[in-house]
């Protein structure tokens, strides 16, 4: 999960090359028993057409140099193994919202 985080404020600090702010939050949902971690940023948003791609590995819209589109296709994988799952969304003039959400396990085995 460290990695996953670190990746997703990498990405921010890079949608935001004259400055911003990142943001995160975590919680919990007891009801359907899933921690939820958000990493939200100011920066550039992702444009939508973009947006259902941003996780296929090799995906990058970063410059040649700067990128070689594996960071959230890893983040992907890594959540998925997880049993979790990973959203995005970018609302005009917000920036981007990576919500990760991972299911309650107790003594290591994961709540039916």
């Amino acid at each position: 999960m460290q990695q996953c985080v670190i990746n997703l404020i990498f990405n921010a600090v890079d949608a935001m090359p004259d400055g911003g702010f990142v943001s995160l939050q975590a919680g919990h949902d007891m009801q359907k028993e899933i921690v939820t971690i958000a990493v939200r940023d100011s920066g550039s948003r992702i444009d939508e057409k973009d947006l259902p791609h941003i996780f296929e590995p090799f995906f990058t819209t970063k410059q040649e140099g700067y990128g070689v589109g594996l960071g959230l296709s890893t983040v992907y994988g890594i959540i998925k193994n997880h049993k979790g799952v990973i959203n995005a969304s970018s609302p005009p003039g917000e920036g981007a919202v990576f919500t990760i959400e991972l299911p309650f396990f107790s003594k290591g085995i994961p709540n039916k």
